[in-house]
């Protein structure tokens, strides 16, 4: 029975422990994305110079960001379930 409730309590703590890491990790993503993306605004207001116009892929790459960080519960593929057992 102890033993049932330690797992039971350790896989809460996994879950919780797992779901914030998810949570800071797409936000730090995200943040720094957006923080690089709206800092480069001068190559922005001149696209047709050489090489500014590589500068706009970076507004598809920062809406993924904010649809993995908005979507983030949603996303269990190849997340290890029980992976945080007791020993």
């Amino acid at each position: 029975m102890t033993y049932a409730l330690a797992c039971r309590k350790n896989h809460q703590f996994c879950d919780k422990s797992a779901h914030s890491i998810r949570n800071l990790g797409y936000g730090a993503v995200l943040l720094l994305h957006g923080i690089s993306t709206l800092s480069a605004y001068k190559q922005y207001l001149h696209p047709f110079e050489p090489h500014n116009l590589l500068f706009f892929a970076a507004w598809p790459m920062l809406a993924a960001c904010f649809a993995l960080y908005y979507l983030r519960e949603a996303d269990v593929l190849w997340t290890f379930k029980g992976s945080c057992t007791p020993r």
